[in-house]
């Protein structure tokens, strides 16, 4: 190709032509000279200057330009970022040891000021690869913001009288009521159901029998509390007066608990009770083996007396138990709001007392399989049923209700419970198989399930990087990882 005055020697027409062909990820100049000359041997010479713009022709003005005389070609390059979420995931794209999208948790929607109240998620269907699903762990905090999501059975092994209190005295295992004292309410601000109930002294209830415990010297009471103002010292909490005293009450300095299983034991706690703090009380008494009495808060074991400290001798009730009084007087009579009272007349063992505080959570999961990703049957919990729900940390997967464990495809569903002012939040929940294992940590792991029932991302919008180092399942980071973007075509 010749510059600007050259001369070219013809008889016909000189025509140069630029096209440019830009692929990625590389690119390539195909610049075509196309001269065609044709000379009579006998013609005269004419010389041609191209030095000019209008003694260009161009073929294509998209892909080249003339300029002070000059053919070149255009620039055909263009700038690509990848800045938002959507741009970083598009087809094609790959990673390794990386993730898309900020942190993020889920958590109950709030409308106005208050929080919706009840929330639900569905996950994404994941594929096992033919394994077995082992576990299902969850990262919550504020696991107890709101009510728990399901209540006690009445079913329960050895429980004699449960109480719900929801807008009841009715004990769900005799059907009968208690009969209450100087105006106790209802509110819906509970730790189960539908409501719990509220006692300002000198108000409490009794139990609907007098002789729930009579002739045993093994056997448990449970009980939730939330105390509105620190009570006096031996304020009652749930005790039974009679030819047998037995029951809980505050200690001398009213922010301990002390158990008399029978008259003449006790056993006592450190100082931990504060206001407006739901805590879940059990008190169990061992007389026929061990003759141990135990006290543990939120399922941990807070007190425990020594063999010699306790009678073995058989209660002799003939008497109610009442809640949360001594002796029905306003001195002895504690204020606050107590829920789901449950007596039993035998021992609770340490992992049963940890099972109730855990199912008490107000967050919980179930689980689905199929042999195709499109699964139709019911969410169930470890007992195979819709009332039942995965609530611990780690929680072992086993073939029951609509899961088998032996199933290609697997979904989970988490629900959620707040209270107006507080809510749960899901920080990551992993299904574990034998051959697999699937983290749902980031935004776009939880935008790839389903948002069921007012659930909603915290936070909304994160300023941070998209890709980021993947989280290893037992904790911590890799040492490195790969993203590969999208392929770019461009037609030329």
């Amino acid at each position: 190709m010749r510059g600007p005055g050259d001369n070219v020697t013809t008889s016909q027409y000189a025509r140069a032509e630029l096209e440019s062909v830009i692929n990625t990820p590389r690119i390539s100049l195909l610049v075509v000279c196309a001269l065609i000359a044709a000379v009579s041997a006998d013609a005269a010479t004419t010389n041609w200057p191209f030095n000019v713009s209008s003694q260009y022709v161009v073929s294509d003005s998209n892909k080249i330009e003339v300029v002070d005389g000059v053919a070149r070609l255009k620039l055909q390059a263009s700038s690509i970022r990848h800045s938002t979420l959507a741009e970083y995931t598009q087809t094609n794209t790959a990673t390794v040891g990386v993730v898309l999208g900020p942190d993020s948790t889920l958590a109950v929607a709030k409308y106005g000021t208050n929080y919706a109240g009840s929330a639900q998620y569905t996950s994404r269907v994941f594929d096992g690869g033919g394994g077995v699903w082992r576990l299902l762990s969850s990262r919550v905090f504020e696991r107890n913001a709101g009510p728990s999501i399901v209540e006690m059975s009445s079913a329960t092994p050895g429980l004699v009288a449960l109480y719900h209190l929801n807008n009841s005295w009715q004990d769900a295992v005799s059907g009968q009521s208690g009969t209450n004292f100087g105006f106790p309410l209802f509110t819906t601000d509970g730790k189960f159901g539908s409501h719990a109930a509220s006692f300002s002294p000198p108000a409490y209830f009794q139990t609907a029998n007098a002789s729930l415990l009579n002739g045993k010297t093994d056997w448990s009471i449970t009980f939730w509390m939330r105390l509105r103002r620190m009570p006096n010292n031996f304020t009652g909490l749930a005790v039974c007066r009679g030819s047998s005293y037995f029951g809980l009450l505050t200690g001398s300095t009213g922010s301990e608990i002390w158990f008399y299983p029978a008259m003449g034991s006790l056993v006592k706690t450190p100082s931990f009770l504060v206001t407006n703090q739901w805590y879940f009380i059990a008190a169990t008494a061992a007389g026929a083996i061990g003759q141990k009495q135990r006290i543990y808060v939120n399922g941990q074991l807070l007190a425990i007396g020594a063999a010699n400290t306790f009678r073995a001798d058989p209660i002799v009730q003939n008497d109610y138990i009442k809640i949360p009084s001594d002796d029905g007087t306003a001195g002895y009579s504690a204020d606050g709001t107590f829920d789901e009272v449950a007596i039993f007349d035998r021992e609770l063992s340490a992992d049963e007392i940890q099972a109730m505080y855990t199912t008490a959570y107000s967050v919980g999961f179930q689980v689905r399989s199929g042999g195709a990703p499109s699964l139709t049957g019911p969410f169930t919990g470890p007992d195979g049923t819709s009332g039942s729900y995965y609530a611990s940390e780690i929680n072992p997967l086993l073939s029951v209700g609509s899961f088998n464990a032996y199933d290609t495809y697997a979904q989970y569903r988490a629900f959620m419970l707040s209270s107006p002012s507080v809510t749960p939040y899901i920080d990551a929940v992993t299904m574990i198989g034998s051959r697999s294992a699937f983290l749902d940590d980031t935004m776009v792991d939880f935008s790839s399930g389903d948002y069921t029932l007012s659930v909603t991302n915290l936070p909304t919008v994160k300023d941070a990087p998209y890709v980021k180092l993947a989280k290893n399942l037992n904790g911590g980071y890799p040492p490195r990882g790969t993203y590969t973007s999208f392929t770019k075509t461009r037609i030329r």
